[in-house]
């Protein structure tokens, strides 16, 4: 059991911590926290050389980690949060590759082929050893 005097307390230092600055950022929040200052020196510089310029001033991350968050954070800046590939966009908007398929040995009994769903490019494999 928790006292009032002790909830009011805690309350007050919450409140009290919601005011102070952050002062440790994971990589992904020190990218977006430096986001403006970052697409001005891809401007005139590489995802490489930026990443290594960032290294040395004590954010150690690699050019394609860079890259990875710089185009999540554009995408989620711009209102579109969400990556479309193409793979994607044929199955949100039902498109299948179907084929008709003959029973071996036999003739079909109706005029209407069977279909079966082939793959997509994207789909998971798994190999059985």
């Amino acid at each position: 059991m928790y006292s009032a005097e002790t909830i009011a307390a805690c309350k007050q230092d919450l409140i009290d911590l919601a005011q102070e600055p952050r002062t440790h950022f994971n990589k992904r929040e020190a990218v977006a926290a430096l986001f403006e200052a970052i697409e001005e020196a891809l401007v005139n510089h590489t995802y490489a050389e930026v990443a290594q310029r960032l290294g040395k001033s004590g954010l150690t991350i690699s050019a394609g980690s860079l890259k990875q968050y710089m185009l999540k954070l554009k995408r989620e800046r711009s209102g579109n949060s969400k990556k479309t590939s193409g793979s994607s966009k044929r199955k949100r908007e039902g498109n299948t590759k179907r084929i008709a398929e003959k029973p071996l040995g036999q003739t079909p009994t109706s005029s209407k082929p069977t279909t079966r769903v082939l793959p997509d490019a994207s789909d998971e494999v798994t190999l059985a050893y």
